[in-house]
């Protein structure tokens, strides 16, 4: 086992969170990377979603045919 350096990386505006130590097992050296979102873009995704189900009920509404009522 051998102590390597880790980085946590946001994937979206690719920011290092934060770097640890971790152990790993004798393998070919490289750089360990793990994502994780950043605050910032961790909002900004959430509001990035609830604008696409907005827009997307929005539109289910509009093609929504309500029948006549039969007298």
């Amino acid at each position: 086992m051998t102590k390597e350096k880790m980085v946590i990386m946001c994937p979206k505006c690719h920011d290092v969170i934060e770097e640890i130590e971790v152990e790993t097992p004798d393998l070919p050296k490289g750089l360990n990377v793990s994502h994780r979102y950043c605050d910032t873009c961790k909002k900004a995704t959430r509001e990035e979603i609830k604008r696409s189900f907005q827009a997307e009920i929005e539109r289910l509404e509009l093609l929504t045919v309500v029948p006549p009522l039969s007298k």
